[in-house]
């Protein structure tokens, strides 16, 4: 009598860094800081930098809260399987729907997202951009999105922190230069003295900040790939709000600063970092031509893999129960 065996994913197969990339590529830093900090500045004005510090705080008390399961638990089921253990059969299909939930509209506007900003980017490579072009690029993302989750867990956290790294090194890279290229003092006294300051307007931006830091949880879905679980877990989920709220606050700092004396309106500008970086950096960003004509195109690139990655996995979790 022959026994059939489950396929599934490789047990211990995934590194602290591989839990750790999932943390950090699922939370989108470079697609954040393109997006959510002309939000909060036209909530918090100079403010926004300690706005972003007081919710990485918060974050890091949300993690610490999570890693009481991780610390115990080598769980497969990501969130929803540890609200089974603390709340019950109830809380647990209430979270697992929730999370399956977002990850269907995520990896939809992942793709989106991708497909739009890919014809952009092929259109000024002369590249052709209708409708049917633009259905080829979704249906690839879509295909080598789930192409990569199905052939190794191991092989998609690795490529979602390629494409999260080099984004990041453009992002940083302009924010470096930004700060070479400043007038005066690093130190902007009118960031630094928290002028017009309102704890209201710090909620309000908190909330949307939030929104950014979504997915740092998804390190606890390998329950079963990691080494080591219940240490690198708990280490990812402290490590990736820690690393990216520090990103945010550093980004948050030096974007505002680069916009003050420019044309450009940080709260208002539809893309601050390509304003930012053909304003004030722009004889140096010239000489690496390529970088900055992918600048505009690549901010949001990170986000249409995460959902993508994501939801095949927990929906997969999901139905092993």
């Amino acid at each position: 009598m022959s026994t059939v065996t489950e396929p599934s994913l490789r047990r211990g197969s995934v590194p602290f860094l591989g839990v750790l990339a999932q943390s950090v590529a699922h939370i989108g830093p470079s697609a954040a800081i393109a997006l959510f900090v002309g939000f909060v500045v036209s909530e918090t004005g100079s403010n926004t930098w300690l706005t972003f510090a007081v919710t990485t705080v918060i974050m890091l008390m949300v993690g610490y809260c999570i890693s009481h399961f991780t610390r115990r638990l080598a769980n497969t089921g990501d969130l929803y399987g540890f609200s089974t253990k603390g709340g019950g059969a109830g809380a647990g299909i209430v979270t697992a729907w929730a999370q399956l939930l977002f990850g269907i509209v995520t990896a939809q506007a992942g793709i989106i997202i991708f497909g739009l900003y890919l014809a952009d980017l092929l259109t000024d490579a002369g590249v052709p951009n209708n409708r049917g072009f633009l259905a080829l690029w979704f249906l690839l993302c879509s295909a080598g999105t789930w192409w990569i989750t199905y052939r190794d867990v191991r092989l998609s956290a690795r490529f979602m922190l390629a494409i999260e790294a080099f984004s990041l090194l453009v992002i940083l890279f302009l924010l470096v230069l930004t700060l070479f290229k400043h007038q005066g003092s690093i130190f902007d006294t009118h960031q630094l003295k928290l002028s017009g300051f309102s704890v209201h307007k710090t909620l309000l931006g908190t909330v949307l900040i939030v929104f950014a830091f979504s997915g740092f949880e998804s390190s606890t879905i390998f329950g079963q790939e990691a080494k080591h679980p219940t240490r690198s877990i708990t280490q990812a989920l402290a490590g990736s709000v820690g690393l990216v709220g520090l990103l945010f606050v550093f980004s948050a700092y030096v974007m505002y600063m680069g916009f003050e004396g420019t044309k450009y309106n940080l709260a208002t500008s539809p893309s601050p970092l390509a304003d930012l970086g053909f304003d004030r950096v722009k004889p140096t960003v010239e000489k690496v031509d390529s970088v900055a004509l992918s600048l505009r195109k690549l901010r949001l690139r990170g986000n249409a893999l995460h959902g993508v990655v994501s939801y095949p996995t927990l929906k997969r979790r999901m139905i092993r129960g």
